[in-house]
C-alpha cells in the first residue's frame, strides 16, 4: 500500500509565533524531515494557511494502523537527532493540535484521476456532523454531492473522518491552481441544482463548518530529480 493511501493519518496543526514561520520551515526541512523520512516516511501533505487562522502549519502523516503509528513515533523519538528539533524550535510554537483521522474509501474515487500535484492551493474544510448522523451524511455525500464535486472540482486530495480528537468530523481537501480557480470552480458547483439538493438534505446534520485556504509547502528534500518519472 502506498503511503498516500495509508488508512490512518496523523493530522497536526501548529500555530507559529508571528514572524517565526521562515525559521520554523527551515528547521522542518533541515532537522525534522530527515528524521521523519527515516522512521515514518514522507508527509502526505504539508501546508501553511493562506486564508483563515494565520501563522498556521498543517501536516499529515500516514500509517497502516494505530499500532504502526505508535511504533514509528517511538523510533522517531529515540533518534539522536530528534532532540535537536525541540531545542531549536523552543518558543516558536504557540499551540499544537493533533487528530487521528481515517481515510474515507468511497469506491467512486478509485477510478477518478488523482489530483494534480502541481496544484498548490488547497481548500481544507472541516465539517462537524450531528452525533448519530455520520452514516446518513456520508450516504448523501456519496449519492448527491460527490458527483457534482467530481464534475467541477475534480477528485479530492483526501476525505477523512475523525477517530481520535474532536469527534464526528468529516475533513475534505480539494486542490486548485489558484484562489481564482477555487472561486470559479466553486461557483460552477453551486449553480448545479443537485448541489442545492445536497445542502437541503444535510442542513439538519451539520452543526458547524470551518474552512481554510492553505498552500502546499515545497520542500527540496521531497522533490525528486528531474530525470525521475
Amino acid at each position: 500500500m502506498s503511503r498516500a493511501h495509508k488508512p490512518v493519518v496523523d493530522l497536526r496543526t501548529y500555530r507559529i509565533r508571528r514572524g517565526g514561520m521562515p525559521l520554523f520551515l527551515r528547521l522542518a526541512e533541515t532537522i525534522v524531515l530527515p528524521v521523519m523520512l527515516r522512521h515514518i516516511g514522507p508527509p502526505l501533505a504539508y501546508y501553511v494557511t493562506d486564508i483563515g487562522p494565520q501563522d498556521e502549519v498543517m501536516h499529515l502523516w500516514g500509517f497502516d494502523s494505530l499500532g504502526d503509528m505508535e511504533a514509528r513515533r517511538r523510533a522517531r523519538n529515540l533518534d539522536p537527532q530528534w532532540p535537536q528539533y525541540a531545542v531549536a524550535s523552543e518558543g516558536l510554537i504557540e499551540r499544537q493540535e493533533t487528530r487521528v483521522v481515517r481515510r474515507v474509501a468511497f469506491p467512486v474515487l478509485d477510478d477518478a484521476p488523482a489530483p494534480d500535484a502541481a496544484k498548490t492551493v488547497v481548500e481544507f474544510r472541516i465539517t462537524s456532523i450531528r452525533r448519530g448522523t455520520m452514516v446518513d451524511f456520508q450516504r448523501i455525500l456519496l449519492a448527491i454531492a460527490l458527483p457534482v464535486q467530481l464534475r467541477h472540482l475534480g477528485a479530492p486530495v483526501a476525505l477523512y473522518v475523525s477517530e481520535i480528537g474532536p469527534q464526528n468530523e468529516l475533513i475534505q481537501l480539494w486542490a486548485f491552481d489558484s484562489l481564482a480557480d477555487l472561486e470559479t470552480r466553486r461557483a460552477a458547483r453551486d449553480r448545479e441544482p443537485a448541489w442545492a439538493e445536497y445542502l437541503a438534505a444535510t442542513e439538519s446534520m451539520i452543526t458547524s463548518e470551518l474552512t481554510r485556504a492553505v498552500r502546499r509547502v515545497q520542500f527540496g528534500a521531497l522533490t525528486p530529480p528531474r530525470n525521475v518519472t
